[in-house]
């Protein structure tokens, strides 16, 4: 096929904001399929441009494999909280594996959770190994005890309902928790400890929920904190809570969903809010 010279760089930008909200009307279950057959025309018109730089940046569902691994390798790079010289990236068809080392559990899913916000990913699997410098091995009693202050700090007298067993820095979390969102916090809660090298979460929680969620302790929950100030609608479906409208960035909807998953009954959540922008 004959490429055509590049457009002009107005007409570049031109496109790039149609593309962008054509790319968030194709999120929407009304407007995806019209959504869908705009994106596949544009990117007819784009490939006669040579605009291949253009569809990777406004077309995640364009970029190659080693599109996508530069972008995780630099989302790594970014968070400070991570070792990510330590951190190796391979893509296949776009299915990220993450491998390595880290000095801290938490440093695990905070990496998984990084390379997830790159678009065009469509999987993330991680394979990081915890690995502890002598000098900063604790003991196993020591390790219980910091996770006991951690589940009366975020439990309160709802802590003797969890069991932790640990054994050469490997945790076993076994107990029973009303709600999934505590079984959930029980791991996070402790994944910062020093010394934890795997967590293994085989706390219970009912298969039926006693009570209904309430609109409004999940809207109560969003906007109590004060960061949030765009507006966001709420559909709930059972136990399924579902988030569609805007923020202002990637940071603010990964919130969202952390303070929705707080509010009692909540077991599912589906995030479909747009965020404006990534960082």
């Amino acid at each position: 096929m004959v490429k055509l010279h590049a457009p002009p760089a107005s007409l570049v930008t031109i496109f790039g904001v149609v593309f962008t909200e054509i790319d968030r009307m194709s999120k929407s279950a009304v407007t995806g399929r019209y959504a869908a057959a705009a994106i596949n025309m544009m990117a007819v018109i784009f490939y006669w441009w040579d605009m291949s730089d253009f569809c990777v940046k406004y077309h995640p569902y364009m970029k190659s494999d080693s599109n996508i691994r530069q972008q995780v390798v630099k989302a790594l790079e970014a968070n400070t909280l991570l070792q990510a010289p330590e951190i190796a990236v391979e893509v296949h068809d776009g299915h990220v594996t993450l491998t390595g080392f880290a000095d801290k559990f938490y440093k695990k899913d905070l990496a998984k959770k990084t390379a997830r916000e790159v678009e065009g990913i469509k999987s993330v699997h991680e394979d990081i190994r915890i690995v502890i410098a002598d000098a900063s091995r604790i003991s196993d009693d020591e390790i219980q005890n910091r996770i006991a202050r951690q589940f009366v700090k975020n439990f309160g007298n709802a802590h003797h309902d969890i069991k932790s067993i640990v054994k050469d820095g490997c945790i076993w979390l076994e107990g029973r928790l009303k709600w999934k969102y505590q079984k959930d916090l029980a791991g996070e809660c402790i994944s910062g400890i020093d010394g934890i090298k795997t967590i293994e979460n085989n706390i219970t929680v009912p298969d039926t929920i006693d009570a209904a969620i309430s609109e409004k302790d999940v809207f109560a929950a969003i906007y109590g904190d004060h960061s949030i100030t765009s507006d966001i609608r709420i559909e709930i479906v059972g136990n399924r809570v579902i988030l569609k409208g805007s923020v202002e960035n990637v940071d603010q909807k990964n919130l969202v969903t952390r303070l929705v998953r707080t509010v009692p009954g909540v077991k599912e959540i589906e995030n479909f809010l747009f965020a404006q922008r990534a960082s």
